[in-house]
């Protein structure tokens, strides 16, 4: 063989690497990955890689559906219904598509409203030792929102109060309970509570409870008689060079403080010998001799007492300097304000003085304001009877408190429904043979009444504008709520002289007026008020220009007509109110006309508007209620049955406080 060639074969070429395409991917999040929503519009937010378009689609299918540009987020809108709603958002590019889902619950109905079952208030014979805790119930897993309110009482009303909110979470089984963090102050507060589930949703308001801390009163100290007359005269003390120095407490001190800092702890009672190499223990003790010695320590007294006469000095100096800077420039204030005063004045009589100015004042302005007086009365929707029969209770006031305290035998007359009193009700007690009127009496602000009768038969009349009788349908009962002992109409038999003392409850007449009826109703009464404010600002300064007996009676009559009409057509709100707004922007809401119907009958019984913040309230009862809201451009609104009749309220009904919010008929016009 000849020499051999290289019989290897060449190697094979690796094949081509095969082409990798990138696949659309990512993922999908509604609402941030929240589990609940309470509405239908939701955002979408979109995590992608790889991706040019995408679509939406409610189902797996997007065989119908359009790719746009990817974003990053968008606004989408859940299908109606409550319940679990899945999305599914598909991925695309050349290569292919990537679907990515995402679920959320939507739930658009508000829970119940929280019960307050019961309150701690803390307090232990007569005195608050512990903050006040709540207990209550809620649907599950609902967080509480707790709002405290103030109330501040007054003579005429309520005023407006501080308003604190307070957050707990009920627990798997709907309880829950709060402890305020710190005791309260003495006063009346009002606690309500709202739940607001996962969702958002927030309830209407509990029904108010009320609770009260006392004003704690601490006795007077007793007074002590001076510490010199109980304390024993000190003993002389002998001088400290008469004892011993071995016997003193300060040798004792420096030798115990030498013996503790010797090395052998032989516990040797003379540390001078332990530190004798230093000599710290001699000059220990000669330092606390020298302290300690009887002339150091009235040395130091002596001239804290010098700092503290000096210290006094200054500060009688600097006082007496700022009394006499202030009562200068309060003597030189005051005398240009008397000044001032004295020269308006006298430019004040020098024009009431003018002929022409008392002429125009007899013959112009006293006859205007007697006539808008006379004016403003006819025009009034309460007449002049209830006028007269307010101005009797006013000053019959005086005289019925002494009359009251001998006797307290009262009778009641109050709505048939709301159980409210009836004030300024015309009753009277007439002869049931004769039909002769024996005694007449107005009920006061509380619709409490007297009347004493001799042995006779009688009827009670009574005579009140909005009520047409006693009541029909309590005809058949002796007992309503917290009334007892009702009268009908029947006859009362007298047999001695005694007092009546029915509770006479009243069926109000149904007038449910149109929307537009019950606003002009309400501008009618602003308007009136206005007017005999005006009257009386006038009437005063008729009088200062002409001070004779019959313009001063008509400054009178204007007090007792303003107070009057002040009475009929103003009412404050209490501390606690609802509020209406506007459904999605929280706007405040006024004008709203709130009527209440007795769920029972299904009658209205109170009419009532909404202020310029929203602001309203209406004093029920113990009776089941339900609430009706109108407004111009919204949708009118109905509430769930409201029930004032529990025990938790103590049969004594409560104040309608709920917050709602209307719903526009036609946003987009906004």
């Amino acid at each position: 063989g000849g020499g051999g060639g290289d019989t290897t074969p060449p190697p094979d070429e690796d094949p081509p690497p095969e082409e990798v395409h990138d696949m659309p991917i990512g993922s999908v999040q509604i609402n941030s990955g929240a589990s609940y929503t309470n509405s239908r519009d939701v955002t979408l937010q979109l995590v992608s890689d790889y991706t040019d378009s995408y679509a939406i689609a409610v189902t797996n299918d997007f065989s119908s559906v359009t790719y746009v540009a990817i974003t990053n987020s968008v606004s989408f809108s859940l299908a109606s219904g409550d319940g679990n709603k899945t999305v599914y958002v598909s991925l695309k590019n050349q290569y292919g598509t990537y679907v990515a889902s995402d679920s959320i619950i939507l739930d658009t109905i508000s829970p119940n409203a929280p019960v307050i079952s019961q309150i701690d208030n803390g307090i232990e014979n007569g005195i608050a030792i512990r903050p006040p805790k709540l207990y209550g119930t809620a649907e599950a897993n609902s967080q509480i929102i707790i709002t405290k309110t103030t109330v501040g009482a007054q003579s005429a009303g309520f005023s407006l109060a501080d308003v604190t909110t307070y957050y707990a979470t009920t627990n798997a089984q709907g309880s829950w309970n709060f402890t305020f963090a710190a005791i309260f102050a003495p006063g009346n507060y009002a606690i309500s509570a709202k739940a607001q589930d996962a969702a958002g949703n927030i309830s209407v308001s509990s029904v108010v409870s009320n609770l009260a801390i006392p004003l704690v009163v601490t006795p007077p100290e007793e007074d002590l008689p001076p510490d010199d007359d109980n304390l024993p005269p000190d003993e002389d003390l002998p001088p400290d060079d008469t004892l011993p120095p071995d016997e003193t407490g300060e040798n004792d001190t420096g030798n115990q403080e030498n013996t503790n800092n010797t090395n052998d702890n032989t516990g040797s009672s003379n540390g001078s010998e332990n530190n004798s190499s230093d000599g710290s223990g001699s000059a220990t003790t000669s330092t606390s001799e020298k302290f300690f010695t009887s002339s150091t320590i009235p040395n130091i007294i002596k001239e804290v007492g010098n700092v503290v006469d000096n210290v006094s000095n200054q500060v009688s100096i600097i006082t007496e300097n700022i009394t006499k800077n202030i009562s200068n420039s309060v003597e030189v204030n005051t005398k240009k304000f008397v000044d001032t005063a004295k020269n308006v004045s006298k430019k004040i009589v020098e024009v009431v003085e003018l002929p022409e100015v008392q002429n125009v004042n007899k013959n112009v302005v006293t006859p205007v304001v007697t006539t808008v007086t006379v004016v403003n009365i006819a025009s009034s929707g309460f007449g002049m009877a209830q006028v007269v029969n307010f101005l009797r209770v006013f000053f019959g006031q005086f005289f019925l408190v002494f009359r009251r305290k001998k006797q307290k035998k009262w009778g009641v007359l109050y709505n048939s429904f709301t159980k409210k009193p009836i004030d300024l009700a015309t009753i009277r007690l007439v002869d049931s043979k004769t039909g002769k009127i024996v005694r007449s009496v107005v009920t006061d602000t509380e619709g409490r009444y007297i009347l004493t009768a001799y042995p006779g038969d009688y009827k009670i009349v009574v005579f009140k504008n909005g009520f047409e009788g006693f009541s029909k349908h309590l005809q058949a009962l002796s007992e309503d709520s917290a009334f007892i002992n009702l009268y009908h109409g029947e006859i009362i038999k007298v047999t001695d002289e005694s007092e009546i003392n029915y509770n006479i409850p009243l069926d109000p007449i149904e007038d449910n007026k149109s929307y537009l009826q019950v606003i002009k109703d309400k501008i009618y009464k602003s308007v009136r008020l206005v007017i005999s404010s005006i009257g009386l600002v006038f009437s005063i300064a008729s009088f200062v220009i002409t001070p004779v007996w019959w313009v001063g009676a008509l400054v009178i009559f204007q007090v007792l007509l303003f107070i009057s009409i002040r009475h009929f057509s103003y009412k404050k709100l209490p501390s606690s109110f609802g509020v209406i707004t506007t459904e999605g922007n929280s706007k405040s809401l006024a004008n709203v006309a709130v009527r209440v119907f007795d769920a029972t009958f299904n009658k209205l019984v109170e009419t009532t508007v909404s202020d310029h913040k929203g602001r309203y309230a209406v004093l029920l009862g113990p009776n089941k209620y339900y609430v009706t809201y109108e407004k111009n451009e919204y949708k009118k609104k109905k509430s769930p049955l409201l029930d004032f009749s529990s025990k938790s309220i103590e049969s004594n009904g409560g104040i309608l406080v709920r917050d709602e919010s209307l719903e526009e008929e036609n946003p987009s016009k906004k």
